[in-house]
């Protein structure tokens, strides 16, 4: 009977377990993972419309360059033509390379104004250009006048040497990378034109001194010879 009592009372004494979760809580966690599947799903969802755009806008590309390069090839060579293109265009690639293409320098700075206020990757291509086209045009005028002071050089009588060593400064200075394959060939042949000019008019007056020279010498040897020293004394 008291080993009865006594396990009685131990059984009371003996802590509880766990509780087992309430209504509320399944309810909570069931919300919760539907939740997180929901926001899985919306994300594969996004994602996939995304590739979607990116595949169609890829195609659209695809559709507008087909339609664009045949275009802009025949459009090469031919200035007004190109400026068109890369007006009209909605590519950026096609207005880059139809901008690149441009050679005049008028069609250049219509491109400049024209993509200044929207654009600025075709802008900064197009001013870049027109500076070279700038550079380009001056520089070959002043070679054409360069090349007019070396011909005016050769046919003096004289070529002072800092006159001809300020021609090969300023020629120089053009970079011959701007200038055309003529310009460069008339200027090296009227360059060696006045090299030899300067070398035969150094070895005549060489030669001329060398002659005074030796008439002075034979002069002054005549008259220590017995010479008259003057025609006034060889007459009296």
């Amino acid at each position: 009977m008291l080993s009865w009592l006594f396990k009685k009372r131990g059984a009371a004494a003996a802590p509880k377990g766990p509780a087992p979760p309430s209504t509320a809580q399944k309810t909570a966690a069931s919300a919760q993972q539907a939740a997180q599947q929901a926001a899985q799903q919306a994300a594969q969802q996004a994602a996939r419309a995304a590739q979607a755009k990116a595949d169609t806008q890829a195609r659209q590309r695809d559709d507008a360059l087909a339609q664009w390069q045949p275009r802009l090839q025949a459009a090469l060579g031919d200035d007004a033509a190109l400026l068109q293109a890369a007006i009209a265009t909605p590519l950026l690639q096609i207005k880059l390379a139809a901008v690149q293409a441009l050679e005049g320098e008028h069609a250049l700075r219509q491109a400049e104004r024209e993509f200044r206020q929207h654009d600025r990757r075709v802008h900064r291509i197009a001013k870049q250009r027109l500076e070279a086209a700038v550079a380009l045009r001056d520089a070959r005028v002043r070679a054409e006048s360069l090349i007019d002071a070396a011909a005016t050089l050769l046919a003096q009588p004289q070529i002072p040497l800092n006159h001809l060593v300020a021609l090969d400064r300023d020629w120089q200075a053009l970079g011959p990378a701007l200038l055309d394959a003529a310009q460069r060939g008339r200027f090296a042949d009227l360059r060696a034109s006045l090299d030899d000019a300067l070398r035969q008019r150094i070895e005549l007056q060489q030669r001329v001194q060398r002659w005074t020279h030796d008439a002075t010498q034979a002069l002054a040897a005549w008259r220590a010879a017995g010479g008259p020293a003057s025609p006034a004394a060889g007459a009296n």
